[in-house]
C-alpha cells in the first residue's frame, strides 16, 4: 500500500505540470509586455521629436525676422549680443536662450561664391564650455547689394532625457546633455540711404 501512494502523487504532479504547460489562459500577457515597452519608447520618442520640431520652427521664424532687420539695416550694425537678443525674444519653450545660442553672419563673394567661413563647421561653443573667455564670433555686415549668410546654433536640453531618441540626439554632440538646433538663412543687403 505504501508503494501505490508515491505513484499517485507522481501522477498528480505530472497532471498538474501537463495542465500548466497546455493551459493557454494568459498566453497573450508576455508578448503584450514586450510590445507595451516598445510602444512606450516610441511614444516618448514621438513626444521628444514633436517638441524638437516645434523649437526648430520657432527658431527659424525668429532667425528669419532678425535677418530681415539686418537686410534692411534697421539696427545699423548690431553686435552679437543684439542679434542674440533679437533672436531669443518671444521664443517660448527655450530656457536660457541667450546663453545657449551662437550667431555668425558673413558675406559671400559673388565672383567666386566663396565666403570667409568656407569649410568651417558651425560654431556652437558657448561660454560655459571653457573657463577662458571665448573669442568674438564672426559678425560681418557686408556692403550694399551683397549676399549675406546668417548661421545660428542653439543648444537645447531634451524634454525627456531618458527616451531613446533624446539619447541618440545628445550622443551626437560633445556636450552630452544637450543637442544643437542649427539654422542657416541667406539675405541680400538692401542699399542704405546715404551709403
Amino acid at each position: 500500500m505504501t508503494s501505490i501512494t508515491p505513484i499517485k502523487k507522481h501522477r498528480v504532479r505530472l497532471g498538474v505540470r501537463v495542465r500548466f504547460l497546455h493551459d493557454e489562459s494568459g498566453a497573450v500577457t508576455i508578448p503584450s509586455l514586450f510590445w507595451i515597452v516598445f510602444l512606450f519608447f516610441i511614444l516618448l520618442s514621438t513626444v521628444e521629436m514633436s517638441v524638437m520640431f516645434m523649437k526648430k520652427t520657432l527658431l527659424e521664424q525668429r532667425v528669419a525676422l532678425t535677418s530681415r532687420v539686418m537686410q534692411l539695416g534697421l539696427d545699423g550694425k548690431p553686435d552679437e549680443d543684439t542679434l542674440k537678443t533679437s533672436i531669443c525674444s518671444n521664443l517660448t519653450f527655450l530656457n536660457d536662450c541667450k546663453n545657449n545660442i551662437t550667431v555668425e553672419t558673413f558675406s559671400v563673394d559673388q565672383s567666386n561664391w566663396r565666403s570667409t567661413l568656407d569649410g568651417k563647421a558651425v560654431n556652437c561653443q558657448i561660454s560655459k564650455d571653457s573657463a577662458d573667455p571665448l573669442p568674438p564670433k564672426n559678425v560681418e555686415y557686408g556692403a550694399d547689394d551683397q549676399i549675406m549668410i546668417m548661421r545660428v546654433c542653439l543648444r537645447v536640453k531634451p524634454i525627456i532625457p531618458a527616451s531613446p531618441f533624446a539619447k541618440a540626439l545628445t550622443a551626437a554632440w560633445p556636450w552630452g546633455d544637450q543637442y544643437a538646433l542649427v539654422t542657416t538663412t541667406a539675405y541680400v543687403n538692401e542699399p542704405r540711404i546715404g551709403g
